[in-house]
């Protein structure tokens, strides 16, 4: 597990894009056994001491070494973690949105989980999160006390859920010079 984690911090893909927003999508025939669930999570691993990052590499390595020890445990959930950004033009706080639109069609459902959140109860299944969700129901949020957090979200394979992360990404240029923070909570 070790191992697999300083491959996803030293070797993280990344992928630029352009306004459309065109991503590049998992086909999930070409999957050689299809989960149910996928998990997601991005962490910026600082690349030197003077690099400004919300996280230093012990946070990182717990972050997502808690993540693969969450998806070993569950044959229905599979893991996609990175350590890079996907938007060159943009900040890391779209990661988010361009991840669950790529593995989108590759799961049932997908769960986002930011970097400074872990999976609390390592025996617990998706499944018991998402039987709550009705067939009509396609994201399921939670609130906190500021107001609805996307540190953690599920959402569901469908047109809709496609439609709603391009209209998201769709306003990230605008929303980066929006004064104040939480970018991609305000979208």
């Amino acid at each position: 597990v070790l191992l697999i984690a300083l491959l996803i911090i030293l070797g993280s893909f990344s992928f630029v894009y352009n306004t459309p927003v065109v991503v590049p999508v998992v086909d999930p025939i070409a999957q050689d056994a299809r989960t149910r669930f996928g998990l997601i999570s991005a962490c910026v691993v600082p690349v030197s001491p003077l690099q400004a990052s919300m996280y230093n590499l012990e946070v990182v390595q717990t972050s997502l070494l808690n993540k693969l020890d969450y998806c070993s445990r569950h044959n229905d959930t599979s893991c996609h973690l990175t350590t890079e950004s996907s938007d060159k033009c943009n900040s890391f706080v779209w990661e988010k949105e361009f991840s669950l639109l790529r593995y989108l069609r590759a799961h049932e459902w997908l769960i986002w989980v930011d970097c400074d959140a872990l999976m609390a109860n390592l025996t617990q299944s998706l499944e018991t999160i998402a039987r709550h969700a009705q067939p009509s129901e396609d994201i399921v949020l939670y609130r906190d006390h500021n107001f609805y957090n996307l540190g953690v979200v599920m959402i569901r394979s469908s047109e809709w859920s496609e439609w709603f992360l391009r209209e998201l990404l769709d306003m990230r240029d605008w929303m980066e010079h929006m004064w104040g923070g939480w970018r991609d909570q305000k979208a």
